[in-house]
């Protein structure tokens, strides 16, 4: 269980020690290398229209329709909204971008702005009206015509997700469950720390609890059912994961303390409690699913020569060494949002090294061809039959 992967939806990146707040006036910036424009200062707008400042990069997967996305709102709202996108990526990796995509978002390559501007994550969506106020530090996806009406307004913005990094929560005990088994203690929200799910070892190496901080009840379900993916969940009863906002309310916290070595089944006993006390409940089914396969189109791969197996991966990047193609799977199925099933017969480990280009997916097959490998979505006959994680809602 120790070779699990867990993976975040955004991208973690370091604290700052300035973070702007709900209500501050921004102070000036400039951005003075604007990839596809003139350097762009903060107060260039100030008394004339709204800014919204987007940080991203080129190897954040929620970022690049993101970016689609905004570039529809700055033509909606022409001349009324100005909209600048900051990257701390490599200038390669966004001229690349640029050169694929002809957006007509300003994008500047900066690696100073973390003095002023303190996020944790991207997409970072930062939305200041035209006296230099910030109204929203939200996410792009939030980010609606009618939130930047309200904007343009001066209006409070109440359509947005926002956030104060202020706001303090109190964290209470919900449930406590103990028997010969397990000891179980589930919280809400714990402020300061982190969204994750980790084992505990022992100094003999085994697995002595489970810990899951700031987590949906969608992704709890996952954790516990050993679901390889957020992909393999199919939503019920018309939700959706807009039904799961990722604010405190919204995460829980619970600590498996195992007293068996029975630790799957401990983990569904605690997934069928969790059924009986939440309204959003989950089930395993088999369906047949949008999916894709991994193919074996020449015979170029070879076992590794390496003993000592290595995984990275983010974004468009992969690199595995002396790892087995279920690994590459893996990765590629978070990537499409979609389940992958592996179709090579190969069953050896394998070095194997990815660099594509996320805003045009056609390089992904480039690069996979190296290897004799291909992956294409299967035809809805072909489809088959795969495990999946069913929410749905008991009222």
């Amino acid at each position: 269980m120790s070779n699990r992967i867990f993976i975040l939806v955004f991208t973690l990146l370091g604290f700052g020690s300035n973070a702007q707040e709900i209500g501050d006036t921004v102070p000036n910036y400039t951005f003075s290398d604007v990839l596809n424009g003139e350097p762009f200062s903060i107060t260039d707008v100030r008394g004339k229209k709204p800014l919204i400042i987007e940080f991203w990069a080129t190897w954040c997967v929620p970022c690049i329709p993101a970016m689609e996305h905004l570039e529809k709102l700055q033509a909606q709202f022409k001349g009324k909204l100005e909209i600048i996108t900051v990257s701390s990526d490599t200038r390669d990796r966004l001229l690349k971008y640029l050169d694929a995509t002809d957006s007509k978002l300003k994008i500047a390559y900066d690696t100073s702005h973390r003095a002023i501007f303190s996020y944790n994550s991207v997409p970072h969506t930062i939305l200041i009206d035209a006296q230099g106020v910030i109204r929203a530090i939200t996410r792009p996806n939030h980010v609606t015509p009618q939130s930047i009406e309200e904007l343009i307004a001066g209006n409070p913005i109440n359509s947005a997700n926002t956030r104060g990094a202020d706001s303090v929560y109190s964290t209470d005990t919900l449930y406590r469950l103990e028997d010969e088994r397990k000891k179980v203690l589930v919280t809400n929200f714990q402020d300061g720390k982190s969204t994750q799910a980790k084992f505990v070892l022992t100094e003999t190496g085994e697995v002595s609890k489970l810990v899951i901080q700031n987590m949906r009840m969608v992704s709890i379900y996952r954790e516990l059912t050993k679901t390889l993916s957020s992909a393999r969940i199919v939503f019920l009863d018309g939700l959706d994961y807009e039904d799961f906002p990722f604010e405190p309310e919204n995460l829980l916290c619970i600590e498996i303390e195992y007293l068996t070595d029975e630790i799957d089944e401990v983990n569904m006993e605690v997934f069928r409690f969790l059924n009986t006390v939440q309204s959003i409940k989950g089930k395993k089914a088999r369906r047949k699913i949008d999916q894709y396969e991994l193919t074996q189109t020449q015979k170029i791969l070879v076992n590794s020569m390496d003993e000592i197996p290595m995984l990275t991966y983010g974004g468009p990047y992969y690199s595995s060494v002396n790892q087995p193609l279920d690994k590459l799977a893996y990765y590629l199925e978070n990537i499409a949002e979609t389940p992958v099933l592996d179709h090579t017969d190969l069953a050896g480990n394998y070095d194997i090294e990815l660099l594509w280009q996320l805003e045009e997916p056609k390089t992904l097959n480039v690069e996979l061809a190296k290897y004799g490998l291909h992956i294409e979505n299967v035809k809805k006959w072909k489809r088959k039959r795969i495990e999946v994680l069913e929410i749905y809602r008991e009222y």
